[in-house]
């Protein structure tokens, strides 16, 4: 039998996650009491135009995070995918997918990061951007494989081959707000995170993915873009950069039962037969 285990990253959603919880670090919407900052993966554009001209002052200011293109890392062009011949424990699955989940946490009065809880209990979320979907009966599967497996030679793990991709994702940001005095601010606000501390948090909270940010690639473009599609003067700035990541799949066959030197072809030639 066949598993898969992939873990992909939806960076758009990941810095969706970090943006807000950045604004709302930096008590923005308190120094600037008479405005909401929207922090948004869907173009408010597209939202008033169903909604048939909504209210500007309900939408704006607003950051739109989204990936404009993904492409191999071009540093690594010429060089294949890495793989692995791996064994996982019935542990180790655990630990795989727990890095899929963390404690919930939101910003009390003192801009401090804080556990949420309920009935004192600490309560668990999904990590924004990490892709991972697995059956939990297979799940439950792979870890009693693992289990049964007794005699020496097989250690109690499952067996299969681990595949790691570097990609590079260009990532877009722009910025509307009907005041171009608070447009600017948001712009700077954003232009000296990415500079400085994304790359930091992207690591911390990302480690599986290894991301990486450089400053070198940050483009932006403060002023001179306008809308007047909604029956007011929308100011615009935009912002680009690439963040470099990894994405895994990991193919684990119950039918091998060691780590050996015909593991790849035993595995890839079990999978072109299902």
């Amino acid at each position: 039998m066949i598993y898969y285990l992939n873990f992909g990253f939806c960076i758009e959603q990941a810095l969706l996650d970090i943006i807000h919880k950045y604004i709302e670090h930096i008590k923005f919407d308190e120094i600037y009491g008479n405005f909401h900052v929207n922090v948004t993966n869907e173009h408010p554009f597209a939202r008033m135009l169903i909604n048939a001209n909504a209210r500007t002052s309900d939408t704006f200011p607003s950051i739109v995070i989204t990936s404009q293109s993904d492409s191999k890392t071009s540093d690594l062009i010429n060089v294949p995918p890495q793989t692995f011949a791996v064994g996982y424990s019935s542990s180790d699955l655990d630990e795989l997918k727990k890095i899929t989940t963390r404690t919930k946490t939101k910003i009390n009065s003192k801009g401090e990061k804080v556990s949420v809880k309920k009935d004192g209990v600490k309560i668990t979320e999904k990590v924004p951007g990490i892709i991972f979907i697995c059956d939990e009966k297979q799940f439950q599967e792979m870890k009693d494989i693992a289990d049964s497996r007794t005699i020496e030679e097989e250690k109690g793990m499952i067996y299969g081959i681990k595949t790691v991709l570097r990609r590079t994702d260009k990532i877009s940001i722009e910025i509307w707000a009907e005041n171009n005095q608070l447009k600017n601010e948001l712009y700077e606000h954003l232009r000296l995170m990415f500079a400085s501390s994304l790359n930091q948090l992207l690591k911390e909270s990302y480690p599986l993915f290894n991301p990486c940010l450089f400053e070198k690639s940050i483009n932006g473009e403060r002023s001179s873009n306008y809308n007047l599609d909604f029956d007011v003067v929308l100011h615009g700035s935009h912002l680009t950069f690439d963040i470099d990541y990894d994405i895994t799949q990991i193919i684990l066959d119950s039918e091998i039962s060691s780590v050996n030197k015909d593991l790849f072809v035993e595995v890839i030639n079990h999978v072109k037969k299902d």
